[in-house]
């Protein structure tokens, strides 16, 4: 998919006998994308029998479903999907969205028709043992008994039984033997493979491998095998569960691994393809005879194919659809050794610009310092009540797609665009005109080399007389785009949070 924010679509290609690609056509899925990288594994999913396509688009909150006929689609239903749908498992008669909102982060349920129309089985988000874990997948087992989430932050993984019904039971959750799991693929012996990211330690991805125990608890067979590169990011393995692969963002390159029977595994090749500086690598995805591999590069919009060797090994056949209908990456990137410099000349702050000789740390220390006090400008204007500022500073400091999820005064939580948030922010200060926020802690986590970042921090708000009026904990996050950080979303949850995580 393209990810636009206007109109999300899917970019079909025909293969020819030797595995070349040709783009052949793109179909809107009739929703929209969020126009920054989903950070998941999984935004597409085929049918078991491939005659239906399964699309997710978070910024509209919807999955769209396709009719396949080889290369050519057929929009038949667009769908709710939960709170920002980032990626989608289907198994026979049941499918469930992994839901990547903070203020909804979770699992959604589908029934599948005979026609491949998707029916909710509740019509509600299932949460995942946290609501800061920063999902990266959503996979069902072989057998359709169970589903597996990812949660980057923390490390856990949470395991959902599913019941005949199709309905989910858990989660079960399990520390993850790797830092920052990210995508997950299983065999078809049952057991579970993992990348894990590794960061923000640079040169620590690696792949661990799990038996899947009957409570629901994930019991280690590889701990970690370590591929010495940054930023594991997606794996599949061969039709014959012999060899698998990861997508290594930061790194740009491809990593090999070997699979034993008991479902272990070892480093096949650290670098089994290098696909070059700023290439940004993500989905991976293999031909259903086993043949092929193509790997997305996000950093210039292409697709790389191989042949995979008896051994293992991968033989390029090629680079397909650069300059197509695939964008490159939103924003800017970095790969590893390129250090920030190029990052950090394009910000929009004196400070950073005179800052390419710092370590890595420094210049992460400067933004993370610039962002405090952009937030504390924001929170400064409400607490004024200067109205017109206030909005000028959003739409001013606000991505393309900015979005906010939290609760209204007198309602339910709810997703708004920027003039119902800024018309429900400044109806809050004139209910309560000598009201004052109080920003208690705050943390500030960057990815440079994605351009992406988020704080999260409690707050309350003190009124006069009433004293404390609410106490909540918000999430900001913010994007790099067009050489300036803005904020791409604000999730707002009652009470207060431990920011450790």
């Amino acid at each position: 998919m393209n990810n636009d924010p206007a109109d999300n679509r899917v970019v079909a290609f025909s293969r020819d006998g030797q595995g070349r690609l040709t783009q052949v056509a793109t179909y809107s899925t009739g929703g929209r994308g969020q126009g920054v990288d989903f950070d998941t594994q999984g935004g597409l999913a085929l049918s078991d029998d491939m005659k239906y396509l399964y699309a997710v688009s978070p910024a509209s909150d919807q999955i769209t479903v396709f009719e396949v006929h080889g290369s050519c689609l057929k929009r038949v239903q667009i769908v709710y999907g939960g709170d920002q749908p980032l990626a989608i498992t289907v198994k026979g008669r049941t499918a469930y969205v992994l839901d990547g909102s903070v203020a909804s982060t979770g699992i959604f349920g589908f029934h599948v028709q005979d026609d491949g129309q998707l029916q909710p089985i509740t019509n509600m988000t299932i949460p995942t043992s946290t609501p800061i874990g920063v999902p990266g997948t959503v996979l069902f087992a072989p057998d359709g008994k169970s589903v597996v989430v990812t949660n980057k932050v923390g490390s856990t993984l949470d395991y959902f039984s599913i019941d005949s019904a199709g309905n989910a039971h858990g989660p079960t959750t399990s520390p993850s033997s790797g830092q920052r799991p990210f995508a997950a693929w299983y065999t078809k012996a049952g057991k579970l493979l993992v990348v894990n990211s590794g960061l923000p330690i640079m040169m620590n991805s690696g792949v661990s491998t799990y038996n899947v125990e009957p409570s629901g608890m994930l019991a280690p067979i590889t701990k970690i095998a370590k591929d010495k590169q940054t930023d594991g990011c997606w794996i599949v393995s061969t039709k014959d569960d012999k060899y698998a692969y990861t997508a290594n963002f930061i790194s740009g390159t491809i990593s090999s691994f070997k699979l034993g029977y008991d479902g272990s595994a070892t480093v096949l090749e650290d670098v089994a393809v290098n696909q070059g500086n700023n290439s940004n690598p993500v989905d991976l995805s293999m031909s259903r005879d086993g043949k092929y591999l193509y790997n997305l590069l996000r950093g210039t919009g292409a697709i790389t194919g191989h042949a995979i060797q008896s051994d293992g090994s991968l033989k390029s056949i090629g680079i397909f659809g650069e300059g197509g209908a695939l964008p490159a990456m939103f924003g800017v990137s970095v790969t590893q050794g390129g250090k920030l410099s190029r990052l950090l000349s394009s910000m929009d702050t004196d400070a950073a610009t005179s800052t390419a000789s710092w370590d890595d740390g420094a210049m992460e220390g400067t933004i993370q310092a610039l962002l405090a006090a952009r937030l504390r400008d924001h929170f400064d204007a409400a607490a004024r009540g200067d109205f017109e500022s206030l909005r000028q500073l959003y739409r001013d400091e606000s991505a393309t797609n900015f979005s906010f999820h939290g609760r209204r005064p007198h309602g339910p939580d709810t997703l708004m665009g920027m003039d119902d948030f800024l018309d429900e922010l400044i109806s809050q200060r004139m209910e309560f005109p000598n009201s004052r926020i109080e920003i208690l802690d705050m943390t500030t986590t960057v990815d440079c080399e994605r351009g992406i970042a988020k704080q999260m921090l409690n707050y309350q708000v003190l009124g006069q007389p009433e004293g404390v009026v609410k106490k909540a904990v918000g999430i900001w996050k913010w994007v790099l785009e067009n050489g300036k950080w803005r904020v791409l979303s604000i999730n707002t949850l009652p009470g207060l949070g431990d920011l450790t995580q």
